[in-house]
């Protein structure tokens, strides 16, 4: 993995569609962003930012602001920090973004110049770019458009841009001669083929992949430049609204990122070669308007370039991993002496709130799905994920276990609550992940017991039961801080809030200032449903820590937004009490409406898109630093993108030793 600069953070997307191919990813199933760097300190454009990487070195172009742009260039090598020294050249003048593509060792830089022509650069070998000729292709593709891409295959390179404004796309094919000149061997306008963003190009098996949006799914058409014939459209992905992506290919899967029209959030999707793969949220966004360009890097890597808001030029390095065993991948062997408070990890509250299975409570009209359910992803699913602390309450229903969200410890003192996946189910779960992934270290934290139907100790007694004693890890005397990863690996850790029972391997935990348990949260619960109160009160949070931080205190970030009041029981538009009160659900549906009230699931989807950027805000800041860093980020609607945020911690400096 890729350690030139630390804190993963993606920024800056573009509205804007382009592809690379990859190195194969050994696996891997998610992306992982750094923290963003200038590539110099003078690199300014409005338009996007060509890439590429070739034998061992990286090359950039982009354009100066303004209709009569000069394209400036850098190069670094693969073992260099991105601070390369900016050449301009003089002789190269555009109002669009240019495009950099290598055919063997020679290399290429196009550009529409202000008349609409194609001219490009020819560099074999070590170069000087500002001295090299600047030559003419026999194309007037006209002023307009987005920028151009291209790729090479077969000897020749394929040349696209879209028009802005009419979704129109015109391709070129260029032959290379011998001496490196390029020539036209057809140009046409793609009919039928219209695109609301920049069309992308990858080569797969010989032929050229056109990669595109209709606004409202991804999809792609296999060119063969032989036959001159377009293959079958076929959709990689469907989501409602694209109004900007980018994708990737390698050999075996496809790495596709793009924007929602809705939230104006950023996805991406890992897909295997049968096209299916999780849907998982970009953290830290910046909604750039010019495209982004990425290539292939070093190992298991991927480079992002982009114009940012602020017209600076940025470069981000991205890893690839599979969450599924994250803490082997990345924190073995060099941080097996670590211990859990030197690390982060992914935190899931009401772990096991992703389905409604029952109702409870005094007044179960008022419970639905949007006031109750917490998470998307059942446990296995989130284990899979990368999640590793599980929040779970828990009450007889039924004749067992099961999962609860409830405002009371005992559902029958609660005027209405939910009974979500079955314990034994959930246990079942973390055993057989453990069994496959023997570097991971699970914790289970169980509170807001209630003992009228069964004791806590028999809740305990049934808990190591089903996960047994050789699973579960038993500090004998020590604290969290004195026990290294390496022992814990592959072990669960069982925590009953405010109980201790040593019998069956279930360690105390407690919320408090001072606390003598095996492991103490220090944590701030906002209870709100503002998400300006829910930064400042965890900005406070982290300010108070200082010099308050035992060898047994696990700091909790809680990134919650709750529903506040009447808002629980209007959450839901689809929601009807039991009696089927026509006039009072009409009552209810006006309400919800008026005042915007939000379901659980919504009310996060908001609050998580922010948690990565405050974080490297407040660390920034200096609100946060080794002393108070937190060392579980625990939310709702956990999944994958939460993970992508930890493993990007783990490797800030705060978290090394």
């Amino acid at each position: 993995m890729n350690t030139r600069y630390p804190n993963i953070f993606f920024h800056g997307l573009s509205l804007y569609f382009l592809l690379i191919i990859l190195a194969p990813f050994a696996g891997a199933q998610q992306l992982s962003f750094q923290q963003p760097v200038q590539l110099t300190p003078q690199a300014r454009s409005d338009k996007g930012v060509a890439l590429l990487h070739t034998a061992g070195e990286y090359l950039a172009a982009w354009k100066s602001p303004g209709d009569q742009g000069k394209i400036h260039m850098a190069s670094w090598l693969d073992n260099e920090s991105p601070n390369p020294r900016e050449i301009v050249l003089d002789d190269a003048v555009t109002r669009v973004q240019p495009a950099l593509v290598n055919a063997g060792t020679d290399r290429y830089l196009l550009w529409l110049d202000t008349a609409g022509v194609v001219r490009y650069k020819h560099c074999a070998g070590q170069c000087q770019w500002e001295a090299l000729p600047v030559q003419v292709l026999a194309i007037v593709a006209g002023t307009g458009g987005d920028g151009l891409i291209a790729v090479s295959a077969s000897g020749k390179i394929v040349l696209v841009n879209r028009t802005r404004g009419k979704d129109r796309q015109w391709m070129a094919v260029l032959s290379v001669t011998a001496d490196g000149k390029l020539h036209p061997s057809s140009f046409r306008e793609l009919k039928g083929n219209r695109s609301a963003v920049l069309n992308g190009m990858a080569v797969v098996n010989g032929a050229v992949r056109c990669y595109r949006s209709n606004g409202s799914q991804i999809s792609y058409q296999d060119y063969d430049e032989a036959k001159d014939v377009f293959g079958p459209e076929k959709v990689l992905v469907s989501t409602a609204a694209i109004t900007a992506m980018t994708c990737f290919f390698d050999e075996e899967r496809s790495i596709s990122l793009w924007r929602s029209r809705s939230d104006r959030q950023w996805y991406y999707q890992v897909a295997a070669a049968s096209g299916s793969g999780e849907i998982a949220a970009v953290p830290g966004f910046l909604n750039a308007s010019t495209p982004v360009s990425t290539c292939s890097s070093q190992a298991e890597d991927v480079l992002i370039a982009y114009t940012g808001a602020d017209s600076l030029v940025y470069v981000a390095y991205g890893d690839a991993y599979d969450p599924a065993s994250w803490m082997g991948a990345t924190l073995f062997p060099g941080k097996a002496h670590y211990t859990l408070k030197d690390i982060v990890l992914p935190g899931a509250h009401d772990a096991g709130m992703s389905i409604l299975n029952g109702l409870g409570g005094k007044s179960t009209y008022t419970i639905n799905e949007c006031n109750t359910l917490t998470q998307k992803l059942s446990v296995a699913q989130q284990l899979r994920a990368g999640i590793r602390m599980f929040d779970l309450r828990i009450d007889h229903y039924q004749g067992a276990l099961y999962t609860k969200h409830a405002p009371s410890d005992c559902m029958d003192d609660a005027v209405g609550g939910g009974y979500g996946e079955r314990l034994d189910s959930v246990l079942h779960s973390v055993k057989r992940f453990l069994e496959v992934h023997p570097q991971e270290i699970v914790l289970l934290s169980f509170c807001h017991f209630c003992d009228r139907r069964m004791s806590i100790e028999e809740q305990g007694k049934s808990i190591a039961a089903v996960l047994g004693t050789d699973r579960i890890f038993y500090p004998a005397g020590r604290r969290i801080g004195e026990i290294p990863l390496q022992e814990l690996a592959g072990k669960v850790i069982v925590s009953f809030e405010e109980y201790d029972l040593p019998q069956y391997g279930i360690v105390l935990n407690t919320m408090k200032d001072q606390s003598d348990a095996f492991f103490n949260y220090k944590r701030s619960y906002a209870g709100t449903n503002s998400i300006d109160t829910l930064f400042r009160s965890q900005r406070q949070f982290f300010s108070r820590l200082k010099g308050k931080v035992d060898q047994n205190d696990i700091i909790r970030v809680d990134w919650q937004l709750t529903q506040i009041g009447q808002e629980a029981a209007l959450s839901c538009s689809q929601f009807q009490s039991e009696d089927a009160n026509l006039l009072l659900d009409g009552a209810l549906l006006l309400i919800n409406a008026i005042k915007k009230n939000k379901s659980i699931i919504s009310l996060a989807l908001w609050a998580n898109r922010y948690l990565d950027a405050q974080l490297q805000g407040w660390m920034k800041d200096g609100i946060i630093d080794r002393e108070n860093k937190p060392n579980i980020l625990y939310v709702d609607v956990a999944g994958s993108w939460i993970t992508d945020i930890c493993v990007g911690l783990n490797r800030n400096a705060l978290y090394h030793k």
